[in-house]
């Protein structure tokens, strides 16, 4: 089982159940996202939390930017 909640993830279980668990997600959100969006969330997925924080704050100060704010 794979459980997730407040940034919190949780598994229980065998390795191969977590496994298929975590691929129905993948496939899921497949069918759900853009193509762009979805390998934006794969790309995210392979970094570390700061990693993320950073490049979103270089988001934000990017979009002030453009915007003039």
């Amino acid at each position: 089982m794979i459980k997730a909640k407040g940034g919190e993830v949780t598994f229980r279980g065998t390795r191969s159940n977590i496994t298929a668990e975590a691929v129905t997600v993948l496939r899921a959100l497949k069918e759900e996202l853009s193509e762009e969006q979805y390998e934006m969330v794969i790309r995210l997925a392979d970094k570390s939390e700061e990693q993320v924080k950073d490049e979103a704050e270089r988001a934000r100060e990017m979009l002030k930017k453009l915007l003039g704010l």
